[in-house]
C-alpha cells in the first residue's frame, strides 16, 4: 500500500499537463480499482463499498476535458 501511495504522486502530476491528462486519469482510476481489489481480497466489504464512487471522479474529469487544452 505504501508503494501505491508513492506511485500515486507522479500520477497526480500527469493531470497537470493536457498531453498526459488521459493517462493520468486512467492510472488514477486503475489505482482506485486496485485498492478495491485489495479490500475485497482481505474480506473488507465495507471499504470496497465505500470506494465505489471514487473511480467515477477520474472518468468524469475525462468527460469534462482538461481546462487548459484549448
Amino acid at each position: 500500500m505504501l508503494g501505491l501511495s508513492w506511485l500515486n504522486l507522479p500520477v497526480a502530476g500527469l493531470l497537470l499537463f493536457p498531453a498526459t491528462f488521459l493517462a493520468g486519469n486512467l492510472l488514477n482510476a486503475a489505482g482506485i480499482l486496485l485498492i478495491m481489489g485489495y479490500a475485497l481480497q482481505t474480506g473488507n466489504l465495507r471499504t470496497a463499498a465505500l470506494e465505489i464512487p471514487f473511480p467515477l471522479l477520474p472518468l468524469g474529469l475525462l468527460w469534462l476535458r482538461h481546462p487548459l487544452a484549448k
